[in-house]
């Protein structure tokens, strides 16, 4: 986070980018998150970590058992993604006042959303180091 936060003033307000910028400092902050993590990963032997061959390899019959369950869900998400996008057009038909709205609404529920999701983070942390204690 500190990385993205020295990225983006630095190719907003520094190089001038504006909002390329911001795409710039968010792609290189992940990529530099990603590469520090693999490493302490690598470094600490972690469970997870094997070879690339037992990383990559994954046998068709699982990915088809993953598939047929996940498939529903898909098609689900994908249905309600349109839906919603309807619903901004339909708002966009009734002018600038319901789309401003809207957006005030939906920022409003973001935030609400927000914390709920810290705290199922949070507590998730909580269970999996209460986990690791007992065994």
């Amino acid at each position: 986070m500190i990385l993205h936060i020295l990225f983006n003033i630095l190719f907003m307000f520094i190089f001038h980018f504006g909002i390329k910028g911001a795409a710039i400092s968010l792609l290189l902050s992940q990529i530099i998150s990603f590469i520090l993590y693999f490493f302490y990963s690598v470094i600490s032997h972690q469970p997870f970590i094997g070879t690339f061959f037992e990383t990559f390899n994954i046998p068709f019959s699982f990915i088809k058992k993953v598939y047929i369950k996940v498939f529903p869900l898909i098609i689900n998400e994908t249905l309600f993604s349109i839906g919603n996008s309807l619903f901004i057009v339909a708002y966009s038909l009734l002018g600038k006042n319901v789309m401003d709205c809207y957006y005030i609404g939906n920022q409003i529920v973001n935030m609400f959303y927000t914390v709920v999701n810290a705290m199922s983070d949070a507590s998730t942390s909580m269970i999996g180091l209460e986990w690791k204690r007992k065994f």
